[in-house]
């Protein structure tokens, strides 16, 4: 594979079995190349983050002047209209949930995207969101709950605060000026305490 630079400033930093993503002159460039096709499928791009599922790639995160936008590469085609201050909310390795939904983010309220056809599944209401595989936690009127991807509430308590939540609905909540891991089910593995012993917890998640 061979690209034509127009500038200096001109590189790749992502290759992949079938796409590439390349630089020039400040901008961006996904190309499909597979089977040899060599067809640009997105260009002037200010930056892209490649998403997965279970390692496999299955979009990309699109950097624009107006905001980002989320290209689905099963249907080949940006999901919806919307531009949004940040989708999915990594800094690294993005992912998809499990069900394909996505966390999105407008005027500082998040809600939830299906990654497929941009279809809501709850609107940006709510002040805080993070979801692992099939579970979230949602801040909303400063409280916190753990609920699943669909918006049902799992646990009756709500919390002060969340800090950490993993693929098996694992969580760590503070309650009664404590905080405590819990499972998904809401019950308490290990009292922490206060925040500073939330280190102690590698043996336990």
């Amino acid at each position: 594979y061979e690209i034509t630079c127009e500038s200096d400033s001109c590189g790749v930093y992502y290759v992949d079995s079938q796409y590439v993503i390349y630089y020039d002159n400040g901008v961006e460039y996904i190309y499909d190349y597979q089977n040899g096709k060599n067809k640009q499928i997105l260009n002037r791009l200010n930056g892209v983050k490649p998403v997965y599922k279970d390692k496999e790639l299955v979009g990309f995160i699109l950097y624009l002047l107006q905001g980002q936008k989320y290209f689905d590469l099963n249907n080949n085609k940006i999901i919806n209209n919307m531009y949004y201050e940040d989708i999915i909310g990594c800094t690294e390795y993005c992912e998809v949930n499990d069900d394909d939904t996505i966390v999105v983010k407008n005027d500082g309220k998040y809600g939830l995207l299906n990654s497929k056809d941009g279809g809501t599944v709850f609107g940006l209401i709510y002040e805080d969101l993070l979801c692992q595989g099939n579970y979230c936690y949602a801040k909303l009127d400063g409280s916190y709950v753990i609920m699943n991807t669909n918006g049902n509430k799992l646990v009756k308590d709500s919390y002060n605060d969340v800090v950490y939540l993993n693929k098996k609905g694992y969580y760590i909540g503070l309650l009664s000026n404590e905080y405590k891991l819990y499972n998904n089910n809401g019950n308490v593995i290990f009292n922490l305490g206060s925040k500073d012993n939330i280190k102690e917890l590698n043996e336990y998640v």
